[in-house]
C-alpha cells in the first residue's frame, strides 16, 4: 500500500503525523530506535508501511492474546488509542468486556 493509500483511510479525527528523512521533528529529535524500528516494519519488497485495517465499533474483532486468546467479539466502543469495550459470547451469555486496543484485530 502507497503512503497516500494509506493516509486517505484514516480517520479525519485522529491527528497523524507523517515526517520525510529527517531525524529532527521542529525542535524534537527522533530517538534512533525509532527510526530503526520503523525501518524494520518498512523493510518489504516495495518500502511501503502496511498499515492495520482501523477498528470500527460494530464489526468483529479476534482477540489476540490474554485468557480470551482466539475468541471473536463484536467492538462496542473504543476509549482514544488505549482501551475497548466488546461484547463477547460465553457459554451461550453476552459479556461487555474491556480490553487494551492492542489485543485487537479486525476479522477479515
Amino acid at each position: 500500500m502507497r503512503v497516500w493509500d494509506a493516509l486517505r483511510h484514516l480517520e479525519p479525527a485522529r491527528p497523524v503525523y507523517v515526517e520525510a528523512e529527517s531525524k529532527k521533528v521542529g525542535n524534537v529529535t527522533v530517538p534512533e530506535a525509532l527510526i530503526a524500528e520503523l525501518q524494520r516494519v518498512c523493510a518489504t519488497a516495495d518500502g511501503a508501511l502496511d498499515l492495520p485495517e482501523p477498528l470500527v465499533p460494530g464489526s468483529r474483532v479476534r482477540i489476540l492474546e490474554g485468557p480470551f486468546a482466539g475468541y471473536e467479539a463484536e467492538l462496542l466502543s473504543q476509549d482514544g488509542a488505549h482501551r475497548a469495550r466488546v461484547l463477547l459470547e460465553m457459554l451461550g451469555q453476552y459479556h461487555a468486556v474491556q480490553m487494551p486496543v492492542d489485543l485487537l484485530t479486525p476479522v477479515r
